[in-house]
């Protein structure tokens, strides 16, 4: 979504499934008209040029393995939204980078798009292969650098002033961290409410760090219902294979404490357009009625079982892959397919239009 954080598997995919996914589907969706939104991603390091100049739109990419095409044709296809088209997005990459090519909406003229995903705990970077919150900010300062080298001071401020910053965290922080407690010890550190009050500290510190190097447009997600993701419902099979609800408990309450910490950061920061974007309510009616939103399985992912597998489990020769992505609401066990992912960008859109941020 744009909105899930990255699984561990998924990171050290370098990218993992469902940013694979949308950087197969998305090369080519590029918007007439020549608006683009650039994204952060992790590890690249350089700015990667477009290979689809915005004057033309290349057709959609065809299968590599024929005999496969019906089964992977719904994510190698060029995305089809009538408002927004996504090109070379990875939402589950490593963390924020250097732009790429990213998102494209027909009521953004001359913006662009910073998006930036990850987790803080300092902790789960020791331990894995992912890049997080604070290391993202180095890599902001370096973007900066390099686009005043290119375009000249003035020019740079601008373009970061008049940006769209989109952040998303805690997905991953709460169940590849806290949840796991082997893996980081945290647990035994912290109450489940005190984790809370560590990763909005953070959080705000974050969005603080951003809005001094010259972020004045910002929308920040919350968390969505993590205690659904197929990976979770699999793991607590022997209660039946349904949502843990207590993880969507965390969800909530994580939640309510940003929402009150980014009340704060308006009251302080007067020239920052921050929007909050309540992904947990959006979440939950694509599983409560995936009818009106043209799904039929919100349990499992597309990929293989739909049920464990993520990241390099997630290729041309998975086998059980669905043959209709589109269908779905998950691409794996922990991502959403690009639709859901389209539709989440709109949401957030929207959102920006109404409380004036774009």
């Amino acid at each position: 979504m744009p909105f899930w954080g990255r699984s561990r598997a998924a990171a050290a995919a370098a990218g993992g499934a469902d940013g694979d996914e949308r950087h197969r589907a998305g090369r080519g969706a590029a918007g007439a008209g020549g608006d683009r939104v650039r994204g952060l991603h992790g590890g690249h390091g350089q700015q990667q040029p477009d290979p689809h100049p915005a004057a033309r739109r290349p057709p959609a990419l065809r299968p590599r393995h024929a005999g496969r095409a019906a089964r992977h044709r719904p994510v190698r296809q060029r995305a089809a939204a009538p408002g927004l088209h996504l090109r070379g997005a990875r939402p589950a990459a490593a963390g924020a980078g250097l732009p790429r090519p990213g998102l494209w909406h027909r009521r953004l003229r001359a913006r662009r798009v910073l998006r930036v995903r990850g987790h803080w705990d300092r902790q789960r970077h020791r331990r894995s292969l992912v890049i997080p919150l604070w290391k993202e900010v180095d890599y902001y300062e370096e973007y900066q650098r390099r686009l005043r080298a290119r375009v000249g001071a003035s020019r740079a401020a601008a373009i970061v002033g008049g940006a769209l910053h989109v952040v998303s965290i805690g997905t991953n922080d709460f169940l590849e961290n806290y949840f796991m407690p082997l893996a980081t010890g945290r647990s035994a550190q912290f109450t489940v409410p005190e984790f809370e009050d560590f990763l909005v500290a953070g959080a705000r510190q974050f969005l603080a760090r951003i809005h001094h190097l010259g972020a004045r447009r910002v929308t920040f997600a919350g968390l969505a219902a993590i205690g659904c993701l197929p990976l979770e419902r699999t793991t607590n099979a022997l209660r039946g294979g349904g949502c843990v609800e207590e993880y969507n408990d965390v969800a909530r309450s994580f939640n309510a404490k940003l929402q009150a910490m980014v009340r704060g950061l308006r009251d302080e920061f007067p020239r920052l357009k921050l929007v909050y974007v309540s992904v947990y309510e959006s979440f939950l009616r694509l599983i409560t009625n995936p009818q009106k939103f043209g799904l039929e399985n919100v349990e499992e992912g597309c990929c293989a079982t739909g049920r464990f597998e993520m990241g390099i489990m997630c290729n041309d020769d998975a086998p059980l892959t669905c043959d209709d992505a589109s269908k779905y609401l998950f691409w794996d066990a922990f991502h959403p397919t690009e639709k859901v992912n389209r539709l989440m960008a709109n949401n957030t859109l929207q959102a920006c239009y109404q409380q004036g941020v774009l």
